[in-house]
């Protein structure tokens, strides 16, 4: 037998009710439902995490240059990874702002 008590999630359960009337709210305002699942994307836990883990990733990105000179890697080597690196980093950024941008499209912000 399980001796664990049971949790009940009530906030959770709060949470969805609440997310529901927000979804409901924007899609009489005729919002884009891209925009709306983008919104609600931006409200879970796991955004925060995602963000921070493309975070990480740029600051990768950032360590595998300064690798490059610390090695001694070519002029032209470093131009070309330092032109890759902020291209891949201004893509990541774009995804962030576009559910970011999302959130307010439906927020009315």
């Amino acid at each position: 037998m399980n001796n664990s008590a049971l949790k009940p999630d009530v906030f959770a359960d709060f949470r969805k009710i609440r997310e529901d009337e927000r979804i409901k709210d924007a899609n009489k305002k005729g919002k884009d439902p891209d925009d709306i699942s983008l919104a609600a994307l931006s409200n879970h836990d796991g955004w925060r995490v995602l963000v921070e883990y493309i975070e990480h990733l740029k600051q990768d990105m950032d360590n595998l240059t300064s690798a490059l000179i610390s090695n001694g890697g070519s002029f032209e080597d470093i131009g070309k990874n330092t032109v890759v690196v902020n291209l891949c980093k201004e893509q990541l950024d774009a995804i962030i702002q576009k559910v970011n941008d999302s959130r307010e499209v439906v927020d009315g912000k």
